[in-house]
């Protein structure tokens, strides 16, 4: 995020959002969690945990899922990249302990390993109208990239199509060699950009990162990300009865958003959104928006309040 409150916007800011959506931008994600699985039984039992449909995946596959719960509440929000041998989970930083605490605790005759990756591998995302151009010189042996789809390079490099901020690819390498491989990328013609830039994407695209805008306290449908993550035709799964019962009623109570922001006072994240004194929301992340000139936000609001054009307060209109 650019920012904790809309006081000061980055003046460098619209040349790394313009890198990243017109041109070829590369953004470094620090400390991103990495998770492998191996076993015969890693296929099963990540089936059983999560939302998507793992046993339908194809090897050198991407899918984006949730980690629920027995109430159905959300524990983690990740891209799984499926191997020939192996899965890994790629998720927002700080997420392996807890998530690997949570999964092992089911495993009870299962083949099934878990393994932070955290520090033994970086990832950085590539994004930008130029993007696969650029990369496809960096590295000449990969693929093009198809949308969902995972390459493991000659060089060892996992390529993979993620929306973490809107289409981009995902690049992970080993730590030892992942000042090489940001040079060679650069020499490519990819810019490198701030993680404010990426935000800023994320926004735009209404992108939720956990630790973030998601915690333990979200459903998975306040997300809006069913046909992303969510597969409703695969059976059985921790957490999957709350899900089929917001499935059958067709709504939550609050609906995540984005916010076009035009106080002249500050706003902060975790502030309150208020309608006629009563709170309806909250802010979860807040970012400049150079292109636009304007402050923009994401957060949930009650779904009374969730319209596209809706005019929380004369300052925050939801904007989708």
């Amino acid at each position: 995020m650019s920012s904790e409150s809309n006081t000061d916007p980055k003046p460098d800011l619209a040349q790394q959002v313009i890198a990243l959506t017109d041109a070829a931008g590369l953004v470094e994600l620090k400390d991103w969690t990495t998770i492998q699985l191996t076993g015969e039984d890693r296929v099963a039992l990540l089936h059983n945990f999560c939302t998507a449909d793992i046993r339908g995946m194809e090897d050198g596959s991407v899918r984006e899922a949730f980690i629920l719960d027995g109430k159905g509440k959300t524990l983690g929000h990740v891209w799984v990249l499926k191997q020939v041998d192996r899965i890994w989970l790629s998720t927002t930083p700080g997420q392996a302990e807890r998530l690997i605490d949570h999964l092992d605790r089911y495993v009870i005759r299962d083949d099934v390993v878990f393994q932070d990756l955290t520090d033994s591998v970086r990832s950085g995302l590539v994004a930008g109208a130029k993007a696969r151009e650029s990369l496809s010189t960096a590295i000449p042996d990969w693929n093009g990239g198809s949308v969902g789809s995972l390459q493991q390079t000659d060089a060892g490099w996992l390529v993979a199509s993620a929306e973490l901020a809107g289409n981009g690819w995902l690049v992970v390498v080993p730590t030892d060699e992942a000042n090489g491989v940001q040079q060679q990328l650069i020499q490519s013609g990819i810019r490198s950009c701030s993680l404010d830039a990426l935000h800023v994407l994320r926004v735009r695209h209404r992108t939720p990162w956990y630790g973030i805008d998601i915690g333990p306290d979200n459903l998975p449908q306040e997300l809006d990300r069913d046909e992303r993550a969510i597969s409703f035709d695969k059976g059985c799964y921790l957490g999957q009865e709350t899900v089929a019962r917001i499935d059958a009623l067709g709504r939550v109570n609050r609906r995540f958003r984005r916010f076009r922001i035009t106080s002249p006072e500050p706003v902060w994240v975790g502030q309150e959104i208020e309608v006629e004194g009563k709170p309806v929301g909250r802010i979860t992340t807040l970012v400049w928006e150079p292109i636009q000139n304007e402050w923009q936000a994401l957060g949930f609001i009650h779904r009374t309040k969730a319209a596209p054009g809706t005019k929380l307060t004369p300052e925050i209109i939801v904007l989708d």
